[in-house]
């Protein structure tokens, strides 16, 4: 069998949360903008999540298009922006989900 060994960042979605909520603030939305007026960013809500899960995403240094709005914009593209803009490393990360 042909195997290959690969690194990941992990992370718990409330860290993650409270990266990109941070980050979307500081690029001028506000939390009403986000999945959750009193918390801002939620990534279970945004992607549906279940508990006692794992997800992963690539992440690479890609600027957002358009950067007006947050409607139909996915976690995915949010992470790549924040690389683009040096908040994140490019790498997998694997967001743990367990409340």
């Amino acid at each position: 069998m042909i195997t290959k060994r690969k690194s990941v960042l992990e992370v718990s979605y409330n860290d993650i949360d409270a990266e990109i909520t941070d980050f979307l603030l500081s690029k001028g939305f506000t939390k009403k903008d986000m999945t959750c007026e009193r918390r801002g960013y939620e990534i279970c809500a945004e992607n549906e999540w279940c508990n006692d899960s794992e997800h992963s995403f690539d992440v690479e240094p890609e600027p957002l298009a358009d950067q007006t709005t947050l409607k139909h914009v996915s976690t995915n593209e949010i992470l790549n922006w924040m690389c683009a803009e040096g908040k994140l490393e490019a790498g997998e990360y694997l967001v743990d989900v367990c409340w």
